[in-house]
């Protein structure tokens, strides 16, 4: 049986959405993809009041519009239980929310997994996330 839904994550401090997302998760195969949310600044987020600079040797962006999430759970096989997903600072929140990738990982027991979006001083942050949150049954063993 699948099961889906699509959480919210604000990057900025008093916004309608919350800041994080917790959900009690059944065993099963989650998929976890950012989504177009209703408008641009729920597809992506930006750490730096919307400035994006691009440094001109290595013309990579030094600051930009970001896809990055935390997932946090005790399901998780990293040492501090919490994986970092998306990368990259991208000129415009389009750029970012085009380029985000797929996040998934298996829960064999019920245990709280929580999305999150980690950034030291969130006060200059704007924008946030739409996540899609899939669930299928875990692949039977094979005897």
């Amino acid at each position: 049986m699948t099961t889906e839904f699509n959480c919210r994550l604000a990057a900025e401090p008093g916004a309608e959405a919350p800041e994080s997302y917790s959900f009690m998760a059944k065993p099963g195969r989650y998929s976890v993809q950012a989504v177009k949310g209703a408008t641009l600044t729920q597809s992506a987020w930006n750490a730096w009041s919307g400035s994006v600079t691009q440094n001109p040797t290595t013309r990579e962006n030094s600051k930009g519009w970001l896809n990055s999430y935390r997932i946090c759970s005790p399901a998780l096989t990293t040492p501090d239980k919490t994986v970092l997903v998306g990368s990259g600072r991208w000129d415009t929140a389009y750029d970012a929310y085009k380029n985000a990738k797929p996040y998934s990982f298996d829960v064999h027991a019920y245990t709280v997994v929580t999305f999150y979006i980690q950034d030291q001083k969130n006060d200059d942050n704007i924008g946030g996330l739409t996540l899609q949150v899939k669930r299928a049954d875990l692949p039977a063993a094979k005897s």
